[in-house]
């Protein structure tokens, strides 16, 4: 393959972004921004983290018992 590694995963993004609806890039791309102001608080020590095993216990918790399946 001719393509760079970096040309091929601009091509891998744009012919992933091609298969969305509008609906679904504009739910990308502020799911992206969310997740960039996330990463900038937490770097500039304004957040605190908590360990994944601690969220899926407590979740596990909250919702013993329940389907908590997704329903369409």
């Amino acid at each position: 393959m001719t393509l760079s590694l970096e040309e091929r995963l601009e091509l891998s993004q744009e012919l992933y972004a091609s298969t969305m609806t509008a609906e679904e890039r504009e739910i990308e791309e502020m799911s992206l921004v969310e997740a960039e102001r996330r990463y900038a608080e937490w770097k500039a020590g304004r957040t605190q983290t908590i360990p994944g095993e601690q969220v899926f216990r407590e979740l596990r918790k909250k919702y013993a018992g329940r389907d908590v399946r997704a329903r369409r």
